[in-house]
């Protein structure tokens, strides 16, 4: 076998745990060169998330397959279906420090989905942060301009509203006298 492959292997037999019904196979790095740049390793990436789940969940979460991306934006996600924490390249190349931080939030993420209370707290047990930081090239620009005709504040959005009004002068609901109107669409 080629030593500058990246390949995973499963291990031969299903690992039954108690947070799924299921079997699920654990997936785990044969052979990997190291990754250019800032960025740990996917070796690395794999080490950290055995650490993290004897440190913080006693080792019962299943070893997901964990990959970079380089489209996504945001900091990470787990994919539940493919079981499967994917990581931003893009993002974790302008915060190389929150590399940790992104893996633990995505391995909450394996015990609950969304983002609620319970998420909430077990992120804050095991210290991960349950928002990413936010920067400019990590935006994609906008494809409508919409405003209000009572302000003429301007809404950018990338996806087109239905209806909404203007929170400055409708704040708490929708009000059909502050609709917002279409101003420019930008392709």
């Amino acid at each position: 076998m080629n030593m500058n492959t990246k390949k995973m292997s499963a291990l031969a037999a299903p690992t039954l745990l108690d947070l799924f019904s299921q079997p699920v196979e654990v997936m785990t790095p044969v052979e990997e060169e190291a990754e250019e740049g800032l960025l740990p390793s996917l070796a690395e990436l794999y080490n950290r998330f055995r650490r993290y789940n004897i440190q913080h969940f006693a080792g019962k979460l299943p070893t997901p397959r964990i990959r970079y991306s380089d489209r996504l934006l945001a900091a990470g996600l787990f994919i539940r279906n493919r079981q499967e924490i994917v990581l931003s390249r893009r993002y974790h190349e302008i915060f190389p420090q929150d590399i940790d931080d992104t893996l633990k939030h995505e391995m909450v993420h394996i015990l609950h989905f969304n983002h609620d209370a319970d998420f909430k707290k077990e992120a804050a047990r095991i210290g991960a942060s349950y928002r990413a930081k936010a920067h400019k090239s990590l935006k994609l620009p906008p494809r409508y301009i919409y405003y209000c005709r009572v302000c003429k504040a301007e809404y950018p959005r990338r996806k087109r509203l239905i209806s909404a009004s203007c929170g400055k002068c409708a704040p708490s609901r929708f009000d059909p006298k502050y609709k917002l109107a279409l101003k420019t669409r930008v392709k």
